[in-house]
């Protein structure tokens, strides 16, 4: 089935509301043996891919967004969103949650948009594409390459009991023009699989990587990290392969605004 404007476009409801803030703070500083992604010369690209396992249009996008964080000519930082507003149309996403869909929404009433839909990816917060389409999304890429994104040094230390993340963030002088901007740490899986039993991919097994199975926000405001950089704790969840999980770290203006800055480190080594 391709892509249909009829059965994946759903209209959004008001729900503006931004993700619940947890324990992120840029108090005192922990020591992290960590583990850091490796640096690549490439400014960062942040791509949010809003998804479902319920719409027969959305595992190619899957397999697109792979392909993308995987293009070692870029340097694509990817996030795989499952919205839940397809869960009540004969199979429920067992990824999928309602502070996607919020987040998908609030984006859709920044950019205008008429509806939300899946597949969509929106580019550094700013720009928006049918996630199924390549065209599409590098016409997006293209739109976003005035403000080339700061790459941030994120460093990661897992728990002794395995079921928490210390994230460390080194801090850099800003120049935003507000003087605090939002924080975003999302704990990302690849290789998560599923049979899916119902609705438009009954009979399917899906293989998805990126995806955000954890996500938290709060303010921070820029002297504060400018002085001591970032310091956070995120929990992990049960049933996660922490080989297959990376922490992605990324700064956005106030109220879902351009991403200018992002970075991923590692909860174990690589």
């Amino acid at each position: 089935m391709g892509w249909d404007l009829a059965g994946c476009f759903r209209n959004f409801n008001g729900c503006f509301g931004l993700l619940a803030a947890s324990a992120i703070s840029v108090a005192s500083p922990f020591v992290c043996a960590a583990a850091e992604a490796p640096v690549s010369e490439a400014a960062p690209t942040v791509i949010e891919l809003f998804t479902s396992e319920g719409c027969s249009s959305c595992p190619p996008a899957d397999r697109l967004l792979s392909e993308l964080s995987r293009d070692k000519r870029r340097s694509v930082i990817a996030l795989s969103e499952h919205v839940d507003y397809w869960d009540y149309l004969g199979w429920k996403d067992p990824n999928s949650s309602r502070a996607f869909s919020d987040r998908q929404n609030l984006y859709a009433h920044k950019m205008r948009l008429a509806s939300v839909y899946t597949p969509q990816v929106v580019v550094n917060g700013v720009a928006e594409a049918v996630g199924n389409n390549r065209a599409s999304i590098e016409d997006a890429i293209s739109k976003t390459v005035d403000e080339r994104l700061k790459r941030l040094l994120v460093r990661c230390q897992l728990s002794p009991d395995r079921r928490s993340v210390k994230i460390e963030v080194e801090p850099f002088p800003l120049a935003r023009a507000t003087n605090a901007f939002i924080a975003n740490l999302a704990l990302t899986a690849d290789g998560v699989r599923s049979k899916v039993v119902r609705g438009e991919n009954s009979g399917h097994t899906l293989l998805h990587d990126n995806v955000v199975v954890k996500l938290s926000s709060q303010a921070v405001s820029q002297p504060t990290f400018a002085q001591s950089g970032l310091h956070s704790l995120i929990a992990v969840p049960d049933n996660i392969d922490l080989i297959k999980t990376k922490v992605v770290v990324f700064f956005q203006d106030p109220g879902q605004g351009r991403i200018f800055a992002a970075g991923i480190g590692y909860p174990t080594a690589r």
